[in-house]
C-alpha cells in the first residue's frame, strides 16, 4: 500500500511539473495555441530571460525586478565573450522559450540554424537538433521565428532566401523564395515541414498563427507585382486576399477558414477564446483612418464587431488599444469593456507583446510611468520593459501592479529620434 502511494505521489507531481512546462511563454487557449508576434526573451514563473549590451544573456526577477547575469564564472567581469559563460552571440533575432525548466532558442553557428537548450541558470549548453536541414543542403539561407510549444513538439516558420539573378538590379541578390511552417519532436529533435509555400512576390506573406490538436493555424497574405500595378498600386493592394488558413493533423491537407481582403481584414491580431481576432481599414471623413477590431468565431463561423480601435492581445484576456490620437489603454475581452491605464504619451509602435504565461506578461512600454503630483517633462520618454499580472488588472491598471524590469535609452522629440 505505501508503495502504491509512493507511486501515485510521483505521478502526480510529474503531473504538476508537465502541465507548468506546457503552457509556459505560450498564449493558452484551450485546444490552441498562439503565437507571439514579437518574442525577444522568455518568461517562466519566476523569471524573464533577455539578452543585454553585446549578447549578454540575463534573467530578471518578475517580483521585484532584480537583474543578473548568468554566468557561472567566478571573478569574471562579464566584457570578453571568449570567457563568458553568459555570452549568447549565436542566436536568431533573440527568440528564446522556456519549457521543462529549459531555456530553448534557435542559433546559428555558422555553418547551420540550431535548436539549442540551456538549464534554468543558463548553464550547460546543448546543441539538440539541426533547423531547415532541408534547405541548408539546397545552400538556400534560412531564418527562424515564432515558435510555437504544444504537446512536446516545437512548431516553428521558416523564412527560405536564395541568390537569384534581378533583371532589374542586373546583378545577384538575394531574395526569399519559400516560407514553410515546421515542427520538431524535442525528445527526437526529429524535423518536419508541414506546409511550403512558393514566394512569387517580395509583398506575399505566410505568418505561423496557432498550433493544436486539430492541426495549425496560419494566415496567408497574396502577393502583388508592383510594376504593373502601378499607377493604381494602393488600390489593388488592398484587394488583395488575406485569409487565415489550416493545416488538418488528421488529414494533412490545407484548407481556408476565412477569405477576406487586405481592407477588410488588414491583420490578424490574436487569438483568445475559440475567437480570431482581426482588424478592419475604415476610412473616415475620407481622410482619417480608423481601425475597428472584429472577432471571428472558429465554432460557429460568425463575425462579430468588438470595438472601434485596434487591440492586441497581452493575454489572460486583456488587450491594448490603441487610439488614434497615439495614446493606448487597456481593454477588457471577455467584458468588452476598457480600463484605466497610467502611461502618458506613448510612442505605439513601441508597445509590444514580448513574453507570456497563464498568470502575467511582459511587455514593452514606451511613454513613463506617472508618479503621483509629479510634473510634466516635455520629450522625455524611456522604453520600460515591463512585468503585468493578469490578476491584478481586473480593475485597471495601477503603478504598484508594474514591475520595471528594464530601462532602455531615452529619446526626445525634439532631437526627432
Amino acid at each position: 500500500m505505501k508503495r502504491l502511494l509512493a507511486i501515485l505521489l510521483i505521478l502526480s507531481i510529474l503531473c504538476i511539473f508537465s502541465a507548468c512546462g506546457e503552457n509556459a511563454n505560450t498564449g493558452n487557449n484551450g485546444d490552441w495555441v498562439w503565437a507571439l508576434d514579437y518574442r525577444e526573451g522568455a518568461l517562466s514563473e519566476q523569471c524573464y530571460y533577455h539578452l543585454k549590451g553585446r549578447g549578454f544573456l540575463y534573467c530578471s526577477d518578475i517580483s521585484n525586478g532584480e537583474c543578473i547575469i548568468l554566468c557561472s564564472n567566478v571573478g569574471c567581469d562579464h566584457e570578453d565573450p571568449e570567457t563568458c559563460d553568459g555570452f549568447l552571440a549565436r542566436r536568431a533575432d533573440g527568440e528564446m522559450f522556456f519549457w521543462d525548466d529549459h531555456l530553448y532558442y534557435f542559433a546559428d553557428d555558422g555553418y547551420g540554424m540550431y535548436l539549442y537548450r540551456r538549464s534554468a541558470t543558463g548553464t550547460q549548453e546543448v546543441k539538440i537538433a539541426a533547423i531547415g536541414e532541408k534547405y541548408i543542403k539546397e545552400k538556400k539561407t534560412i531564418s527562424a521565428g515564432k515558435p510555437i510549444l504544444f504537446q512536446g513538439y516545437l512548431y516553428y516558420m521558416l523564412s527560405v532566401s536564395d541568390s537569384v539573378f534581378s533583371e532589374k538590379l542586373g546583378m545577384q541578390t538575394s531574395l526569399r523564395v519559400a516560407e514553410s511552417i515546421c515542427r520538431m519532436d524535442l525528445d527526437t529533435g526529429m524535423e518536419e515541414v508541414l506546409y511550403e509555400e512558393q514566394i512569387e512576390f517580395q509583398n506575399e506573406s505566410v505568418r505561423l498563427f496557432a498550433a493544436g490538436k486539430e492541426g495549425v493555424l496560419f494566415s496567408h497574405l497574396a502577393g502583388l507585382d508592383m510594376e504593373t500595378s502601378e499607377p493604381d498600386y494602393l488600390e489593388k493592394s488592398l484587394q488583395r486576399s488575406h485569409s487565415l488558413m489550416k493545416w488538418n493533423e488528421e488529414t494533412r491537407d490545407v484548407s481556408t477558414v476565412f477569405q477576406k481582403n487586405v481592407e477588410t481584414c488588414v491583420g490578424i491580431n490574436m487569438l483568445y477564446d475559440g475567437k480570431v481576432y482581426y482588424r478592419v481599414r475604415k476610412v473616415v471623413d475620407g481622410k482619417s483612418l480608423m481601425y475597428p477590431t472584429y472577432s471571428y468565431d472558429l465554432a460557429t463561423g460568425k463575425d462579430e464587431l468588438v470595438c472601434e480601435v485596434n487591440l492586441w492581445h497581452i493575454g489572460g484576456g486583456y488587450a491594448v488599444c490603441y487610439y488614434t490620437d497615439k495614446s493606448v489603454g487597456l481593454f477588457d475581452l471577455q467584458a468588452k469593456k476598457e480600463l484605466p491605464y497610467i502611461l502618458e504619451d506613448p510612442a505605439q509602435s513601441a508597445t509590444t507583446l514580448l513574453a507570456m504565461t497563464e498568470k502575467g506578461c511582459v511587455i514593452n512600454w514606451p511613454g513613463r510611468l506617472k508618479k503621483e503630483n509629479e510634473e510634466d517633462r516635455f520629450g522625455y520618454t524611456p522604453l520600460y520593459t515591463a512585468y503585468i499580472s493578469y490578476s491584478s488588472l481586473e480593475n485597471g491598471l495601477q503603478q504598484d501592479d508594474v514591475v520595471i524590469l528594464d530601462t532602455h535609452e531615452a529619446y526626445t522629440e525634439d532631437a526627432g529620434v
